[in-house]
């Protein structure tokens, strides 16, 4: 992070408030961050550092332009992070950030809606400058209102409003393909979340979840626009986004009149957890971001609390983010906790499989070719992930994954290795917050088994056998 401005360091007062109850079994309500005044934050995104961004919205303080800032938040997993200002960009009344994403360099992009035709989408690098290669001079006007942003590796997904799925190059800005509406009464989606394996791009619009499916990231033709939760807000809203969970494999949806939190998977089974703070503390939950422990999440909220500070709202997963083998197991840290989430100019670790791990199993190192692959000869895919300092990887590496009977079982499948540090943000997408993880997925993208931390070896080879009969 270098080249930008403080805005503030300790003013992040924390509320440490006790839940009042979730009424869901999946997230819980833990505390609420005041984020420095007059800023309202809205979408939020995570950096490769496992720091988190937010895009603020929406200038009511003049009748004229005024500079909005997107927020970089140092730290927020402790008592009392940090506030920088990333860049900052002009809007008229009323408008403001329509989406923010994070790529694995650290390159920022931010969504402009202004309600008409000039609306943007800009490309800031990671010192805040804008990226000149990136459409013309860091900045695309599709001549649409734009909505919405994510990211798969070098493909930017939104939408131009009202729901047209757009693919984006995220180095140029080229248009890849775009889906059109397929109907006048499309629904108003106002930010999209994706899931790489499987391929699916989520949307969220008037209080519920929606999906593309049916298409692949390099041919959009294909997809088709789905229903998977009916309306929980009468009236379109600004400020709807959503996030996926690739480790509960589910879409997390914040509702700003209910103060819910749903979360949904792609058959459109739903839960829901209460975001209960104290009296007059939860008022409009607009987006939700996964931090990189994987256990908890970021509500920014876009109405002021009682102290007239906006707040973030702060959720942990109820059930951790590990994986029970019996008596014994050890508490891992998550990869955050053991700094070895690396600023990009540091991440210097291959993404080539180590000799040390032989040449019995031949390891894709390519997440697009291990899943392509997988599609093209309908085996599954066994990943496996993994850090350098990791001292169990080390082990497992030495022994286990040379044993010949996981070589056996790994060469019928498309054997996939994955150093977590050369690709923050695709283990996030992955679901991937602690190592050594191991998964199993279906040549369509679904994950039906998966181990992480300490775990059972006879559990991997029995499930292995099971799934490459």
């Amino acid at each position: 992070m270098k080249n930008v401005r403080l805005i503030t360091s300790g003013v992040a007062a924390i509320l440490a408030l006790c839940s009042l109850g979730a009424y869901g079994e999946d997230w819980s309500y833990v505390k609420s961050i005041q984020i420095p005044r007059p800023y309202t934050p809205i979408f939020a995104a995570v950096t490769p550092t496992g720091d988190c961004v937010c895009g603020t919205f929406n200038n009511t303080r003049s009748e004229g332009l005024v500079d909005l800032p997107v927020i970089y938040i140092h730290k927020p997993l402790s008592d009392s992070p940090s506030f920088y200002v990333v860049c900052t960009n002009k809007f008229p009344p009323l408008r403001g950030y329509s989406g923010v994403a994070v790529d694995s360099a650290g390159n920022y992009y931010v969504a402009a809606d202004t309600g008409g035709d000039d609306s943007w989408i800009r490309k800031f690098k990671p010192d805040g400058k804008p990226d000149v290669a990136f459409g013309i001079n860091g900045e695309i006007k599709p001549g649409r209102r734009v909505l919405g942003l994510d990211l798969a590796g070098n493909k930017l997904f939104t939408t131009f409003g009202f729901g047209e799925l757009v693919c984006l190059d995220a180095q140029t800005g080229k248009v890849l393909g775009q889906v059109l509406p397929q109907s006048k009464s499309a629904p108003p989606i106002r930010d999209v979340a994706v899931d790489p394996p499987r391929e699916l791009i989520y949307g969220v619009a008037n209080g519920a979840a929606w999906v593309w499916r049916g298409g692949k990231f390099n041919n959009l033709m294909s997809y088709k626009l789905e229903r998977l939760t009916e309306d929980t807000l009468k009236n379109p809203k600004a400020g709807e986004g959503v996030c996926f969970d690739a480790f509960g494999d589910r879409l997390l949806m914040p509702v700003s009149e209910l103060a819910t939190l749903f979360a949904v998977d792609s058959k459109g089974n739903a839960t829901k957890s209460e975001i209960a703070g104290a009296n007059g503390l939860v008022q409009s939950p607009s987006d939700a971001v996964l931090l990189a422990d994987g256990e908890t999440l970021f509500i920014p909220d876009m109405k002021p609390g009682p102290s007239g500070e906006c707040l973030i709202h702060v959720m942990k997963r109820v059930a951790a983010v590990t994986k029970s083998v019996g008596s014994g197991e050890a508490t891992l840290p998550s990869l955050a906790d053991a700094g070895l989430l690396k600023p990009p100019a540091a991440a210097s670790t291959s993404a080539q499989t180590p000799t040390s791990m032989g040449s019995e199993i031949a390891w894709k190192n390519s997440f697009d070719a291990a899943f392509n692959e997988a599609k093209a000869t309908r085996k599954p895919v066994l990943l496996y992930a993994r850090t350098a300092a990791a001292r169990r990887c080390q082990d497992l590496e030495s022994g286990f994954l040379k044993s010949p009977e996981f070589v056996k079982l790994a060469n019928k499948t498309v054997p996939f290795y994955f150093d977590v540090t050369s690709d923050p943000k695709l283990a996030q997408q992955l679901g991937i917050f602690r190592v050594p993880f191991i998964a199993v997925y279906r040549p369509d993208g679904e994950r039906v088994e998966m181990w992480l931390g300490r775990f059972d070896t006879a559990d991997v080879l029995a499930k292995l056998e099971q799934l490459t009969k």
